[in-house]
């Protein structure tokens, strides 16, 4: 028995490590150097924002919220390009949706306003607000983007976007390891990944997140449309993600 929990244990403590370093990896694959855009070296049309979802005081974001949002904020002043926010309605008894609290805080605090908002408020998961970044997209015909998110969620926004911006075919496996096996010309909106720096903690937060989310593709892709979209919905609703 004891000798079962002992197993138990270290397979957990190894499948937390490979994961935090496969997260970390990837953030260091996929992240352009920022100060690329900052300079000039490389052009795009408009920055779009990954958003974290306030708990609370919707009027003091999360830390990891605030690092992302400051860095997008100070390469769209520097550009004058729009930031555009996607996420729908993930705060209970909020009215206003993720997108447009942090269109506030950016008004707020920095007097922003170019912000282009997602109108799907359902969009309460990174697949879904990847579908619906994704819409506002092809909508204001931007071609190419800049795409934030934190370091340690990285992974998962690239998984969730590449499903929105490449081939339908993709199976699951070949989008996890999209930038290994990418084929040649499939993006529609040419993307760069820039990966905000945040608490080293919030690696370990992630992989719960990563696991759940990993088996949630899945039910995407074996289960009926109607009983994987329940799944993910009672999830959302039991992590108390619901306007």
């Amino acid at each position: 028995m004891v000798s079962g929990l002992l197993y138990l244990c270290i397979a957990a403590v190894v499948m937390v490590g490979l994961v935090i370093f496969y997260l970390w990896r990837t953030a260091d694959t996929l992240g352009e150097d920022i100060t690329l855009f900052r300079a000039g070296w490389l052009d795009f049309d408009a920055i779009c924002v990954h958003t974290y979802c306030p708990k609370g005081d919707v009027e003091n974001l999360p830390l990891r919220g605030r690092l992302t949002i400051h860095q997008a904020y100070l390469l769209a002043y520097r550009s004058q390009k729009p930031i555009l926010l996607a996420v729908g309605h993930t705060v209970p008894g909020e009215q206003r949706t993720e997108a447009e609290i942090y269109a506030s805080f950016l008004e707020r605090n920095y007097g922003f306003k170019d912000v282009i908002l997602g109108t799907d408020p359902e969009a309460r998961d990174t697949a879904r607000e990847a579908d619906e970044m994704f819409r506002l997209c092809k909508n204001n015909g931007f071609a190419t983007v800049v795409r934030f998110g934190a370091r340690p969620h990285l992974a998962r926004i690239s998984w969730h976007w590449n499903r929105a911006n490449g081939e339908k075919t993709l199976n699951y496996i070949r989008t996890i390891f999209w930038y290994w096996f990418r084929p040649k010309n499939s993006e529609t909106v040419k993307t760069y990944f820039v990966g905000v720096y945040v608490p080293a903690m919030l690696y370990f937060f992630e992989v719960s997140f990563f696991l759940v989310d990993m088996g949630l593709q899945f039910a995407d892709l074996y289960l009926p449309q109607r009983l994987s979209k329940g799944l993910r919905d009672l999830l959302l609703n039991v992590i108390n993600r619901k306007g």
